[in-house]
């Protein structure tokens, strides 16, 4: 027999779970569409290249062949990998 506090709680985490995974769908889709748009207009929208350039110089100087240009491809971001953490949710529940 279940406690009504026991479904609420599980209501809650099964509410959480749900908005955590939707949040974090929708922000590496968005992620994705950004780093897309600034490739179209050979913008580093998240300054991927400063990085690079800051802490791998020999591998950003490969990169660019020598010459001053655009060196982020569509293969530059290999992977995204989003965690949400809900801090609070507030209150769901009476």
């Amino acid at each position: 027999m279940l406690v009504h506090g026991s479904i609420i709680e599980m209501d809650k985490k099964l509410t959480e779970d749900f908005l955590r995974h939707q949040a974090e769908k929708t922000i590496e889709k968005e992620v994705q569409q950004t780093w897309e748009e600034g490739l179209k207009k050979q913008i580093d929208l998240f300054d991927f290249s400063e990085v690079v350039y800051r802490h791998y110089p020999k591998k950003w100087k490969q990169l660019l062949g020598g010459e001053k240009g655009f060196a982020l491809t569509p293969d530059s971001i290999s992977s995204l990998n989003v965690t949400v953490k809900i801090v609070e949710s507030g209150r769901l529940f009476p």
